[in-house]
């Protein structure tokens, strides 16, 4: 028999950081731009 792969799995998605990071930059000048915080 063959041995079973270990599946190893990050803490952490970089997919939700990321977003975060390229999209709240975006929604914040829009606020600023709108006079809104």
């Amino acid at each position: 028999m063959s041995k079973t792969p270990t599946i190893i799995y990050t803490k952490t998605d970089e997919a939700p950081a990321l977003a975060t990071a390229s999209f709240l930059p975006i929604v914040k000048n829009s606020l600023r731009l709108q006079e809104l915080t």
